[in-house]
């Protein structure tokens, strides 16, 4: 059954904006504007829970056009264990980092079983994660939710 299309009025900042990151990262406007509007519906589905004081975003911190690689640098250079959905590329950059000898912060990864609304299946894997390292990851763990 096809998603049923709704209409929204962007402002014409906001739709140049969201115009040029497709361009930029060669992905559809529609990609860009549910990926954009995803993360912060998915954080209202679970008020009062944080995993840490300092937790951040992609978006918050502007790497939202980011690849892959360069996400996982920038969570290795601050110290951040990096969550994501994309387990096959995440899991050949981490090999690439142990043969290159670049340590990251740790990587989990969401299991293909896990959909994307299950918001609290992801918590509570993130939650038992954290109860099994509350320091931090080891520096080339990858671990699978």
């Amino acid at each position: 059954m096809a998603t049923p299309t709704k209409t929204i009025r962007l402002r014409p900042k906001l739709r140049a904006e969201i115009e040029r990151i497709a361009r930029r990262s060669r992905r559809s406007f529609s990609d860009v504007a549910q990926t954009l509007l995803d993360e912060p519906l998915r954080a209202k589905a679970c008020p009062g829970i944080y995993f840490a004081d300092d937790a951040v975003s992609a978006h918050e911190v502007g790497n939202i056009e980011v690849g892959d690689e360069e996400q996982l640098v920038f969570a290795a250079r601050h110290g951040r264990c990096l969550v994501s959905r994309n387990a096959r590329d995440f899991r050949a950059l981490s090999l690439a980092a142990v043969a290159q000898r670049r340590p990251h912060a740790g990587i989990v990864l969401c299991s293909p079983r896990l959909h994307g609304s299950d918001v609290g299946a992801v918590v509570t894997g993130l939650m038992k994660i954290a109860a099994r390292s509350p320091r931090s990851l080891g520096e080339y763990d990858v671990l699978y939710l």
